[in-house]
């Protein structure tokens, strides 16, 4: 009899030591279980089953306070509104980007078209392209407004729509069918209510944030299109990254000033600062 309870006992010990459960708890199941074997032998097995049921319930209810909560999960969010968590160099594609930005004379003259030519980097497809569209800065003076852009992607195979999401101004290209093609060359080009470029026609100070930091760019380009009433233009990237081409006018008598960074892109948040003199 006394052979078969220590060989018990040391099972107990095992399954006790492998378990996920506080260090205490652990313990006295065996402190407890010794116990059981003493009082069974001297008062039955009826008294010996009650015992033990009041054990268990104080086990259990020691080793769910000693765990960890979780947090609860979250619900009502899609994949393409949670943030993307991608390790540099594991991305599906990288892409050129060239931003063609307008600052018209108004409000209404204020435009943004986006060139951007998509390389696939692994087998398989592209479904979606999530991106944060330019937008004037949020300030006493303006308010947050919805903007659908216009699409057009060089593949007659391929159609694209836009989704937003959470947040203003950020949304998702949605490709259908999902790209197999190795280089999808589209656009994107939208106007903003009420202007981008109020403070540049205001006092002839403005500014442009562009990011960079979560997602590889090879060849970036920014090409400032200036109204032909705004003189003495000037742009400067603030870390003095990228290089200025020479200036250009198109047909329409605009300023073209023409911004290009290192190839490839260095992954970093990029400042302009514009200053311009109206007639």
């Amino acid at each position: 009899m006394m052979v078969t309870s220590d060989a018990f006992r040391e099972k107990v010990r095992r399954l006790a030591g492998a378990a996920s459960a506080p260090t205490w708890a652990t313990a006295g199941t065996v402190a407890a279980l010794n116990l059981m074997l003493i009082v069974g032998a001297s008062v039955g097995f009826r008294t010996t089953s009650v015992v033990v049921v009041l054990i268990a319930l104080i086990v259990v209810a020691g080793v769910h306070t000693g765990r960890s909560a979780r947090p609860p999960a979250s619900r009502g969010h899609s994949a393409l509104n949670r943030p993307e968590a991608v390790r540099p160099g594991s991305e599906a594609f990288d892409e050129d980007l060239e931003l063609v930005i307008h600052v018209g004379l108004g409000a209404e003259g204020d435009r943004v078209v986006e060139h951007r030519v998509t390389r696939r980097r692994h087998a398989h497809a592209i479904g979606y392209r999530k991106l944060t569209l330019i937008s004037a800065y949020v300030g006493s003076d303006t308010e947050e407004v919805s903007v659908v852009p216009e699409l057009t992607v060089h593949d007659q195979d391929i159609k694209a729509d836009w989704l937003p999401l959470d947040i203003t101004g950020r949304g998702a290209v949605i490709f259908m069918p999902p790209v197999f093609v190795p280089v999808l060359r589209w656009e994107l080009g939208y106007a903003v209510p009420n202007g981008i470029w109020n403070p540049l026609r205001e006092v002839g100070i403005d500014n442009l944030r562009y990011d960079l930091r979560t997602f590889p760019i090879r060849r970036f380009t920014v090409r400032f299109v200036i109204h032909p009433r705004a003189k003495a233009f000037v742009v400067r990237e603030r870390n003095r990254l990228g290089t200025m081409r020479d200036d250009e006018w198109d047909a329409n008598g605009n300023l073209v000033v023409c911004w290009q960074a290192e190839d490839p892109a260095v992954q970093t948040r990029y400042e302009w600062d514009l200053r311009a003199e109206w007639q």
